[in-house]
């Protein structure tokens, strides 16, 4: 959960997909996006940019 009105603050997406979320949350904070499907992020590279593929049991965050 992310409080109304939120800045500035570094945000892990786990599970972005295509990164909609991601995208929208970013105007005002810094995130990152990682989710298992390479196909899904293939897309949301080209929107978004910053995510990776890998599982987050697995994450180096």
């Amino acid at each position: 959960m992310i409080k109304s009105g939120s800045k500035n603050i570094r945000i892990l997406d786990l599970g972005c997909g295509k990164g909609e979320v991601s995208r929208y949350i970013s105007e005002e904070n810094s995130v990152y996006g990682l989710d298992i499907s390479k196909i899904a992020l293939k897309e949301g590279k080209a929107v978004y940019g910053r995510c990776c593929c890998g599982r987050c049991r697995k994450a180096a965050f």
